[in-house]
């Protein structure tokens, strides 16, 4: 799911067993933001031939793939401590913040496909879509239940 609070807040509440997993695309899109602001700063400050190493190198700044995830981001926010890097120092909170749903990921009980998770949703929103004007919730919750069910 996205992080936005009211998501897992309802989560919680409806479905206490559930297991909260973050969306990927959501955790890296918050760091390529960051990592833009940074590498945008930087190329402001500098002058001549030091433009040229920040320049096209996002990608292979985004590319570091090493380390166990907990151990890599703490030594990773430890070399941030003091740098004063704005945009990072907000990240890591961010992820400090939703750690347990980021970490959940790596359980293999937990591996959903992104593409099924986008078309639940994309069957959930057309069911809505057909539904408006219904007030019956439970209605709702069984077609959304029986979407992916095969046809008898």
């Amino acid at each position: 799911m996205d992080m936005w609070k009211p998501f897992r807040n309802s989560t919680s509440r409806n479905c206490p067993q559930a297991a909260i997993l973050f969306d990927k695309f959501h955790i890296i899109r918050h760091l390529g933001e960051a990592l833009d602001k940074v590498r945008k700063q930087e190329y402001a400050r500098l002058t001549g031939s030091s433009r040229k190493f920040i320049k096209g190198q996002k990608y292979a700044l985004l590319s570091h793939r090493e380390g166990w995830a907990r151990r890599f981001f703490e030594n990773w926010k430890e070399q941030l401590k003091w740098q004063r890097l704005g945009p990072f120092e907000k990240f890591t909170r961010m992820i400090d913040k939703h750690w347990s749903g980021i970490a959940a990921y790596c359980n293999s009980e937990n591996k959903v496909a992104l593409g099924f998770v986008e078309g639940l949703n994309n069957k959930i929103r057309v069911i809505q879509r057909r539904a408006y004007g219904l007030r019956d919730e439970e209605y709702l919750r069984l077609k959304v239940l029986t979407c992916m069910l095969p046809e008898l």
